[in-house]
């Protein structure tokens, strides 16, 4: 069960990098073809937008249609294409497309290179889709996965934590998940030499870097997790050693709860 959470997890991972990587992709071809795009559409994301550059990819293929036209365009894939707002946004489309400053040689190869960048951001976010649905089937068996939901750790953050840190019960203190990410404190020394206190950095660094996001997720939601950094900084902590104090304070609270079998009783 854990293997295949931690093979799960590692899949999904590759295509988050992947989307990651070509959407900044499309936000580079979008300056360079039609920059006034996100004036209109600010997340170039969305459903409308895509359908947009899957159907108008430049300006001068904007200009060669109406706002009434661009309309009729989008009901073939949304539900609710026309109304105020997409009148209003199809005309404000339509006039940035007049006016647009971008690159005006070489259309058809750029438009080509955005289809097929399209055509992989839709891969991926059909991947991801589907990673969740896996980890939401494994996680219904997985020991402790129930418990650990209830600190406010997304799904993707649990399987992380029990695909790579594996079984939780038989541990016997939380810095024993510290140390499988690579979040323990070493020091280099040689004689009468002390070195910096530092992080180890020599476990599973997906491990590593979702018990920081949750860590970081709770501080912001959390009305427990949000006072302990005031009291840390009164103390002298730097920000970002507070954060790291309270990851370890956190991995301490997850080993607890599932040797207790408890759920977390802090405020929300």
């Amino acid at each position: 069960m854990f293997q295949e959470l931690r093979d799960a997890v590692r899949q999904r991972e590759q295509w988050v990098i992947t989307r990651v990587r070509v959407r900044n992709q499309i936000h580079r071809w979008l300056d360079i073809w039609f920059p006034e795009f996100r004036q209109v559409f600010p997340d170039p994301f969305g459903v409308r937008a895509l359908a947009t550059l899957r159907r108008f990819p430049t300006p001068a293929d904007l200009v060669a249609h109406t706002p009434d036209g661009l309309v009729a365009e989008w009901a073939a894939s949304l539900t609710r294409a026309g109304g105020r707002r997409g009148q209003t946004l199809a005309v404000t489309l339509h006039a940035q497309a007049r006016t647009s400053v971008g690159r005006t040689v070489g259309r058809e190869r750029a438009k080509r290179d955005l289809a097929y960048l399209l055509r992989i951001y839709g891969t991926a976010s059909a991947a991801i889709q589907d990673a969740d649905q896996d980890l939401a089937r494994l996680l219904t068996d997985a020991p402790g996965a129930a418990l650990l939901g209830t600190v406010g750790l997304t799904p993707t953050a649990v399987a992380v934590i029990l695909g790579y840190g594996g079984d939780l019960r038989p541990f016997q203190h939380g810095n024993q998940l510290l140390r499988k990410a690579g979040l323990n404190l070493v020091q280099q020394s040689s004689g009468r030499h002390r070195g910096q206190v530092t992080l180890s950095k020599r476990g599973h660094p997906l491990l590593r870097k979702h018990l920081f996001l949750a860590t970081c997720s709770l501080i912001a939601h959390n009305g427990t997790f949000r006072a302990w950094p005031t009291q840390n900084l009164q103390k002298g902590y730097t920000r970002m050693a507070s954060v790291m104090k309270l990851t370890g304070r956190r991995a301490r609270i997850l080993v607890a709860m599932v040797q207790t079998n408890r759920p977390f009783a802090g405020s929300a």
